[in-house]
């Protein structure tokens, strides 16, 4: 009685669910005494779950959280493809970033019809900064001068906390 949600074979009566909603599939005699006579059966077709985009916040560094979400059908799990990088509570999508690595934050509907599906986020984790170790030439006489260097990752900038007995150029560490 709709074709939208279902369709049937004339000859054999195999069904075809097409989309969510109701109708009846019905059988016809329309020959013969006290004809046309039907019987019919509902039909509700239920739609297929939806594990939906999953989204939340990549990159993140280690130590740091995040809660993922999904658009799709409530009542899924989440999980994380490399543990060793980041956990995942399983119930919130809470995140804890573990380690420098990548990752996908899944969300996985394990019941109803179509299931099981997931939709994933990836996640990359960048290494925590390393300012490193200072070294230089200490004391210096009045006028003097050293480079100070920092076993620390490239890229930071020199400064002196007291301006009035040393300066220091921010991008070479000349003191």
């Amino acid at each position: 009685t709709n074709g939208a949600v279902a369709s049937v074979d004339p000859g054999t009566g195999f069904v075809t669910a097409l989309s969510a909603g109701s109708t009846n599939i019905t059988y016809t005699i329309n020959t013969g005494c006290g004809s046309p006579v039907s019987a019919f059966q509902a039909l509700t077709v239920n739609p297929n779950v939806n594990a939906g985009t999953v989204s939340g916040t990549s990159p993140l560094c280690i130590g740091a959280t995040a809660t993922y979400s999904s658009t799709g059908d409530a009542g899924g799990t989440w999980s994380s493809t490399n543990g060793a990088v980041a956990s995942v509570d399983p119930g919130t999508g809470f995140v804890t970033a573990l380690s420098a690595g990548s990752t996908n934050i899944t969300y996985t509907i394990s019941s109803g019809c179509g299931a099981p599906v997931s939709a994933f986020q990836a996640l990359t984790v960048d290494p925590n900064v390393n300012a490193g170790t200072v070294s230089g030439t200490s004391p210096l006489c009045i006028g003097g001068t050293a480079t100070y260097s920092s076993t620390g990752d490239a890229g930071g900038t020199w400064s002196s906390t007291n301006g009035a007995v040393a300066s220091v150029d921010p991008g070479t560490g000349f003191v």
